[in-house]
This record gives structure tokens, C-alpha cells and sequence, in this order.
């Protein structure tokens, strides 16, 4: 997270983007460790970052998915009991981090248009495709790297 804090947000600016921090954990950090991990929480919602916490396993601390999640009202934590329920609440996750994107400017004033008139040739109706609404997202995913979990569980 000091990373992201300081080398990612620290450094980017765009106010039209929500910024989100997804932080997968599967153990505990030391005590010592996690009076910072707190502090770099604390750090990036000054800089409106939301950070959501995704505790997977048995060997997740709850107490520190919860006290990030108290760091500030968008931080929803989603506790998991494996990496396979993480791919069945996926969708879960995608609309939460879809609902934190700003809403798009409304519409502006059109200038009038002057009346265009066709020949036959283009008469044909012209379509784009379907309208969708723009997301700005900067969205950054942190790995918590554990000694105790392992490849094969994480």
C-alpha cells in the first residue's frame, strides 16, 4: 500500500476518475506492520482513494479488514473462505467497484444545428452502436504477498 500511496496516487491526477485500492489479504501482517498498513489507509483516503479490502481464507484477519473498512464509508470489505469464492461473488465485486464511478457530466447545451440535407445515396440510417455511459476508474489491485499462505492456496 506505501507503494500505491506514494508512487501511484501520489503521482496521477485525474479528478474526473474515482480512484480505488483493491487489497486482497490472505494472512496477517505483524503488529508492528500493521499500525502502518493503517497509516497508509488513513494516507490515501486524504488523497480520496477508496480502499476495499478482500480477506480470503481462514488465515485472513478480520480485525484488520474491519478496521480498514472503518477508515472511511465507501471501504467495503469482502470476506471470502476461499480463492473460489472469490470467482462466484466476482460479479458482487465488479458492480460495488461500478457503483463507486462518478456519474457522467450531464448534458451540455447543444448548439443549433443547421438543417443538412441528403441525397439518396445516404439516406440509409446511420447508427454507431450502442450508447454507453464512460467510466473513469483508476482502479489498482495489491496483492498481499504471504510466507504462510503460499502459491497453491492464494
Amino acid at each position: 500500500l506505501k507503494y500505491t500511496l506514494f508512487q501511484i496516487f501520489g503521482r496521477i491526477d485525474r479528478p474526473e476518475a474515482s480512484r480505488i485500492a483493491l487489497l486482497l489479504m490472505a494472512s496477517q501482517e505483524p503488529p508492528r506492520l500493521a499500525r502502518n498498513l493503517i497509516r497508509y489507509v488513513q494516507g490515501l483516503k486524504k488523497k480520496k482513494v477508496i480502499v476495499i479490502p478482500v480477506g480470503i481464507g481462514p488465515h485472513a484477519n478480520l480485525k484488520q479488514i474491519r478496521n480498514i473498512e472503518k477508515q472511511a464509508p465507501e471501504n467495503k470489505a469482502f470476506v471470502l473462505s476461499s480463492v473460489d469464492e472469490l470467482e462466484q461473488r466476482r460479479d458482487e465485486i465488479i458492480n460495488y467497484l461500478c457503483d463507486l464511478a462518478p456519474e457522467p457530466p450531464g448534458p451540455t447545451q447543444q448548439s443549433p444545428v443547421a438543417p443538412v440535407t441528403v441525397g439518396p445515396e445516404l439516406s440509409g440510417v446511420l447508427s454507431s452502436g450502442p450508447k454507453r455511459n464512460p467510466m473513469a476508474l483508476d482502479v489498482v489491485f495489491v496483492l498481499e504477498g504471504s510466507d504462510k499462505v503460499g502459491e497453491a492456496s492464494f
